[in-house]
């Protein structure tokens, strides 16, 4: 969960965990290549293209090729305007932002002098004073955004300023079952993009926003996931973010890695076929920073299992050991918490 207007991200990663004991050379490419992705994860552009510099294309597998060539891209290329939406002020806007991704990502600037650079482009670009705040600024994008048919998301995921647009939605009710309670919730759905954020536009859209909660319901994002029936769906979208929603109003004041920790607590409980990938994900993306909640929150979880199992190779036990050590530390964060 990223905190984003009083929303809640979903983070997928689409991709598998650290290798601890490698030997062939198409394991280490992608291996490599994981973890090149959970550096991207974490904006760490600089991490990444070492790792991707360090790969021979050779050892990967023929479909990941591509993805290294493409990643490799993103990092370093010149960013030219997409000229896909509607008019060139949008494309221009969306432009604007990958500029300012690459740069941050890849160290050419910090994110402060990066973001008020951003802002005063978009400013100017508005018929805005140079000096006009985000609020301002981003109130500007929405109503431009908004006037010609399209959603937006703005605000902050992580480390960077994010900007997802799309073109279509579609509502429905749903009942949701979580350990601690069932909920009957609104889902839109979000299709279409013109831009999926961040995370996505650097890795060549292997990783990235799934989706969000706010106190009115649940925004899944369509793309990403191969099917919105399957296990992935239901436990990284539904479940993640209908405890965001429960946790809006059992827990208000919540840290967003607080927020994070618990909701993948749920997504292990449940997993059974993408428990490996789900451990494997989490590992892949660990950081110290609780500004980085995903990331933060990563290393509390898996940190946290260990603890309980009393091991450092969760991936030996059964998956019946970690839906309920995850149940475990789930339940006794929600008593913890009821007894302040």
């Amino acid at each position: 969960m990223i905190r984003l207007f009083g929303a809640a991200l979903a983070l997928v990663l689409m991709v598998s965990g650290p290798v601890y004991a490698v030997e062939a050379p198409d394991a280490v490419a992608k291996a490599t290549l994981r973890q090149a992705l959970g550096a991207i994860s974490q904006a760490d552009g600089t991490a990444a293209q070492k790792l991707i510099a360090s790969i021979n294309l050779a050892d990967l597998p023929e479909d990941q090729r591509p993805l290294a060539v493409c990643i490799a891209g993103r990092l370093t290329a010149p960013v030219t305007s997409p000229r896909q939406v509607t008019d060139a002020s949008t494309d221009d806007t969306l432009q604007a932002y990958r500029h300012y991704w690459q740069d941050v990502a890849m160290g050419r600037d910090t994110a402060e002098p990066a973001e008020d650079a951003l802002r005063a482009r978009l400013a100017a670009a508005y018929d805005l004073p140079k000096d006009a705040d985000w609020g301002k600024v981003e109130a500007a994008l929405q109503a431009r955004f908004k006037d010609r048919g399209l959603g937006v998301l703005l605000g902050r995921t992580g480390r960077l300023r994010e900007l997802m647009v799309w073109t279509s939605e579609k509502t429905e009710r749903r009942d949701v079952t979580l350990p601690e309670g069932a909920f009957n919730v609104s889902i839109t759905y979000l299709d279409a993009f013109e831009s999926m954020g961040w995370s996505r536009y650097l890795s060549c859209d292997r990783i990235g926003t799934g989706g969000w909660a706010k106190p009115d319901g649940l925004y899944a994002v369509v793309p990403a996931y191969p099917s919105l029936d399957d296990e992935l769906f239901r436990l990284s979208f539904l479940g993640h973010e209908t405890q965001h929603f429960s946790d809006y109003s059992r827990f208000p004041g919540l840290k967003p890695w607080e927020l994070e920790y618990r909701a993948k607590l749920v997504e292990l409980h449940y997993a059974e076929r993408i428990s490996p990938m789900l451990l494997r994900g989490f590992a892949s993306a660990v950081g110290p920073n609780p500004e980085d909640s995903h990331a933060y929150a990563n290393g509390r979880v898996i940190a946290e299992l260990k603890a309980r199992l009393k091991t450092e190779d969760l991936a030996a036990l059964p998956v019946a050991d970690i839906q309920r050590a995850a149940l475990e530390a789930l339940l006794a964060d929600s008593k913890k918490r009821q007894a302040k």
